[in-house]
């Protein structure tokens, strides 16, 4: 049984296990394995014999033996589950941390980020985060959050945004918290709503439904003073200020204004009657 080629190799199946043979027909990786062998260009997978787990390296290399009842990839690094103790497997071949987290059996194992060489990790329906040695950053006290039908799809891990520069959004109750991956706390803000706008920049939405710009030190950048920021293209992204008026019929009539910020949050075109790249409505042209 063969998949299709991922490079320069290919799973391949006999007699129940499974390894890789190169484009000529030839065994890379002897079929040993019951589970496991994901392929890809990726240095390291997670392998199974049996009930047990170990890591294998692309070379070919068995660089955590295959008797360990969970592993979980890390970076470069690994979580390993053994007799109900956690420990770190260091993938240059040494062990960062000896069995010594109690981590009973049945429990999610921690979910690493992208960024933030860290681990998120759960404890009964709450959050905390993990250091790349298994030091608490923060004990469980992050509430998972759940999508609402207005939001982005973008939060990524357990909590929401993951890491960029080291910082990451998470939800305590009904705020959004700005934490680094050294366990600071950096800012707590009452937003109903946080999504990824540049490596530096996140748009947020304040209780009061309007949106702004904060950096990933906290700082806000501008304020919330628009019903709308879209996504950037070629250096600038539209903005949106909504206006409601009375009628004579004693309704209401919604107005919209739009203009252009640059990737740094200034001003390019202050909102009105535009019309240009991403505007839908106005009579006069950028």
């Amino acid at each position: 049984c063969l998949d299709v080629f991922e490079g320069d190799r290919v799973r391949a199946w006999e007699g129940g296990k499974g390894g890789y043979i190169d484009r000529a027909g030839q065994w890379i990786v002897e079929p040993r394995f019951t589970a496991g062998l994901y392929g890809g260009e990726e240095p390291f997978e997670v392998i199974g014999i049996g009930k047990k787990h170990g890591v294998l390296a692309r070379s070919g290399e068995l660089v955590l033996p295959a008797k360990h009842e969970e592993v979980v990839l890390a970076g470069d690094r690994a979580w390993v589950r053994d007799d109900e103790k956690l420990s770190i497997f260091a993938l240059e071949v040494h062990w960062v941390l000896k069995p010594s987290i109690p981590w009973p059996q049945g429990r999610q194992m921690p979910v690493p980020t992208d960024g933030g060489g860290v681990s998120w990790f759960k404890r009964g329906k709450k959050w905390g985060l993990l250091s790349r040695e298994g030091k608490v950053l923060f004990e469980p006290r992050f509430t998972g959050h759940v999508v609402g039908r207005h939001e982005a799809e973008e939060w990524n891990h357990p909590e929401g945004l993951d890491f960029k520069n080291h910082r990451a959004w998470v939800t305590e109750g009904k705020d959004f918290l700005l934490i680094s991956s050294e366990g600071k706390l950096l800012a707590r803000k009452p937003f109903i709503d946080v999504r990824e706008w540049t490596d530096e920049l996140d748009v947020f939405t304040h209780k009061d439904g309007r949106q702004g710009l904060i950096s990933r030190e906290g700082e806000i950048v501008p304020a919330a003073s628009y019903h709308a920021i879209k996504s950037l293209e070629d250096g600038r992204a539209v903005v949106v200020r909504q206006m409601d008026k009375p009628k004579p019929d004693g309704g209401r009539e919604i107005f919209r204004d739009y203009g252009y910020i640059d990737e740094r949050g200034k001003t390019v075109i202050a909102p009105g009657t535009y019309q240009g790249p991403g505007v839908w409505s106005g009579g006069q042209t950028t």
